[in-house]
């Protein structure tokens, strides 16, 4: 198993900072999920990962080597690793067999032996059949275990996934993930671009969320989404509602939805509570007094928004709650404190 670490990854397109000295860490055998809004950096720090762009600043270590640093870039095919892209770059000329063994061309295998491991690698991932068909007569789905099929054949040590899931309907992107966890349970070291994935959150050992080029969130990813730090970390990552209080005596807080414990502070400050829609719940002993707004099926549940003195909130339902409805909301345990930003 391998682990990569990156320290002060510094990139610039002229006065613009695509990275501005980003250091992380995916853990051997672990995945690392990198999110971020669009133009945050993610795809450029998997391209200077993979050795495809030379930073300006910084250093990449795989498995204890350093592969990218001051006088140092190994060429991206000795690195050890494969790269899966957003869309499958499949050559539509070559069958699907001879696509994936396309990417063993100059090892040293023979014609024989590269068809063999393709063949076993399209099995793996459920594509036995379709070894003589070509990409065009491939659904999405299809197309993209292909190009991860490709990516697999050659035994990487690190396995780079930039936005896989784009495009894939609900079934196909559970089965992908599916495939992404025997690959994590078998020792895979792989780092997982998304613009935003909650299928992933299951996967992924640490998590890194992107702004404008910069580190916004780094860490452990239960502790990252049960302790987000900004206001913005929270949004993206929990659609969290975002309570301001103010502080009424030590570690209590008067918000819209009542007292609220906080850290410690001074009388009158104010402070912001990050509130995930599945943390409010009706009830029916008391409560805040808020009324519906809208109310939208989602297939087990209803995504609610309710208005309380003049704030509007999202929450998570069973029923179905009437708009103009009034209802009564508890806060289910403590919510984070996060801070503009």
């Amino acid at each position: 198993m391998t682990d990569v670490s990156c320290n002060g990854l510094t990139v610039r397109f002229g006065e613009a900072a695509a990275l501005a000295e980003v250091s992380c860490e995916a853990p051997a055998g672990g995945v690392l999920l990198v999110l971020g809004p669009s133009g945050a950096g993610k795809s450029t720090l998997l391209r200077v990962i993979a050795g495809l762009m030379k930073p300006q600043a910084g250093t990449v270590r795989i498995g204890g080597e350093t592969v990218t640093g001051p006088g140092v870039l190994v060429a991206p095919h000795r690195r050890g690793l494969s790269f899966v892209f957003q869309r499958p770059t499949l050559w539509p000329h070559m069958s699907v067999l001879d696509n994936v063994a396309l990417a063993l061309v100059g090892r040293g295998a023979r014609r024989r032996e590269r068809r063999r491991a393709a063949s076993e690698a399209l099995a793996e991932l459920g594509l036995t059949g379709c070894d003589r068909l070509y990409p065009g007569t491939l659904s999405g789905g299809e197309l993209q275990r292909v190009a991860l099929a490709r990516s697999l054949v050659t035994c990487p040590q690190v396995l780079l996934l930039d936005e896989p899931l784009t495009g894939l309907d609900p079934e196909l992107r559970r089965d992908f993930v599916e495939k992404l966890g025997r690959l994590k349970s078998a020792g895979m070291t792989m780092i997982w671009v998304s613009h935003q994935c909650e299928e992933a959150y299951g996967l992924a050992d640490r998590l890194l969320l992107l702004r404008r080029g910069k580190v916004e969130e780094h860490g452990e990813v239960q502790a990252v989404l049960a302790r987000p730090r900004t206001t913005f970390s929270a949004a993206f990552l929990t659609d969290a509602n975002l309570v301001p209080g103010t502080i009424s005596g030590p570690g209590r807080a008067r918000t819209s939805l009542g007292e609220i414990e906080c850290p410690a502070g001074r009388p009158g400050e104010t402070i912001i509570f990050a509130v995930p829609p599945r943390r409010l719940a009706l009830s029916s002993n008391g409560g805040a007094a808020a009324k519906v707004v809208r109310s939208e099926f989602r297939g087990d549940s209803f995504a609610c928004v309710v208005k309380i003195n003049g704030l509007e909130l999202r929450l998570i339902s069973s029923e179905r709650l009437r708009p103009g409805q009034k209802v009564t909301l508890d806060l289910i345990g403590v919510p984070p404190v996060v801070r503009e930003g």
